[in-house]
């Protein structure tokens, strides 16, 4: 038996910077973790404390919408139907 399993990481600062990362997985196998390194952008945010769109401005002028709900899991929030589990305050001193 083994498994594999994909974790992202997202982190919006207070700056408007955002940063995103993912590292891959396996158990039962020779496999270690692999990151790779994400994007950086900056955000901007419409809607409330419970729904709306994040908007990401990459340094090239590209732009990505992304919609967010709140659900009523504690702790979790879905980024266009993704759910992501809040995991403590962004380290942003980069």
């Amino acid at each position: 038996t083994g498994g594999a399993g994909t974790e992202r990481q997202v982190m919006l600062c207070p700056d408007g910077r955002y940063f995103d990362s993912s590292e891959f997985s396996a158990s039962g196998q020779d496999w270690g973790g692999a990151r790779q390194p994400g994007n950086a952008a900056r955000w901007k945010i419409q809607g409330n404390k419970t729904q709306g769109t994040i908007t990401l401005v990459f340094p090239g002028g590209e732009q990505r919408s992304i919609r967010y709900q709140v659900t009523g899991e504690e702790g979790v929030i879905l980024f266009d139907g993704i759910k992501f589990a809040f995991a403590g305050a962004p380290e942003c001193g980069r």
